[in-house]
């Protein structure tokens, strides 16, 4: 592991293991920090600088464009994205499992489109077997939601010609 490079980090030396006797290495990142990491995590690719340079990025990510990250209509912007991407997500054979896709390409046009969320008001498709996409999106009353349901019919199971066997 001598000598070899893992992102910003090069392996000098063998450190001590740590206390699940797991094997370290000492580093030098590219910024002249020294540390250990784990030989596991650096063959992996989980670890590839230094904490102080993991920390600057961290600061320095630029922050979402809108500004609307923990606003209720982002909420419903990304809840609407995992039902039609994530099949992991509850309730997503009803979404993506059903082929409804998710056609905005961002939140900027999807705020465009909807506009503020009212007070007592959800994210609704219109049309159910549609898309959420331009034109086919509101924010609308659970009672409206209610009137706007796919509709299923139960099917009764085949009665079958059944005759008493009396003795």
């Amino acid at each position: 592991m001598v000598g070899k490079r893992f992102g910003r980090l090069l392996v000098i030396s063998r450190a001590a293991n740590n206390r699940q006797n797991k094997a370290r290495w000492n580093c030098v990142c590219d910024c002249g920090c020294l540390g250990a990491a784990k030989g596991s995590s650096l063959r992996s690719g989980r670890t590839t600088r230094c904490v102080s340079c993991a920390a600057r990025e961290r600061v320095n990510r630029p922050a979402l464009k809108h500004g609307m990250r923990f606003t209720r209509e982002y909420r419903s912007y990304t809840s609407a994205i995992q039902r039609c991407r994530n099949p992991k997500t509850r309730g997503w054979e009803n979404y993506g499992g059903r082929g409804i896709e998710f056609r905005f390409p961002s939140f900027e046009a999807f705020y465009a489109e909807l506009g503020p969320r009212p007070q007592g008001t959800t994210l609704d498709r219109i049309d159910t077997n549609g898309h959420y996409e331009p034109g086919n999106v509101r924010w609308a009353t659970l009672s409206q939601q209610r009137l706007n349901q796919r509709r299923t019919v139960p099917v009764s199971p085949p009665v079958s010609d059944f005759r008493e066997i009396r003795s």
